[in-house]
């Protein structure tokens, strides 16, 4: 037999018997080395992972950050160069794009 998948080392460790091929993993175990130290590196990450500390959730602080954005219930100004930009680079799509399909580049066989 190969050495036990992770369900397997699970199950073990769960004492879960209904795991297909148990016994079978269960033999295994008893004999390999290198599945045991698996499990008990499986143990010792849990562990860790267990004393990590928890984390609790910040204060709620969409209020405050809505009031900074918003005045007077409006939102802030666009400077100048976001509010003429857009049309700007409108005007070069549509003059690059309409200047092609007006005069469009003649074939090399044509």
């Amino acid at each position: 037999m190969s050495h036990l998948t992770m369900d397997q080392l699970l199950a073990l460790r769960d004492a879960d018997r209904s795991e297909p091929g148990m016994a079978e993993a269960s033999h295994h175990f008893s004999s390999c080395e290198q599945c045991q130290h698996e499990l008990e590196r499986l143990h010792q990450r849990t562990a860790r992972l267990r004393a990590l500390p928890t984390l609790a959730p910040v204060s709620n602080e969409f209020p405050t950050v809505r009031a900074r954005i918003t005045v007077a219930g409006r939102p802030p100004p666009l400077g100048a160069a976001a509010r003429g930009g857009g049309g700007r680079a409108a005007r070069l799509v549509k003059g690059g794009i309409g200047r092609a399909l007006v005069h469009p580049t003649p074939l090399a066989g044509a």
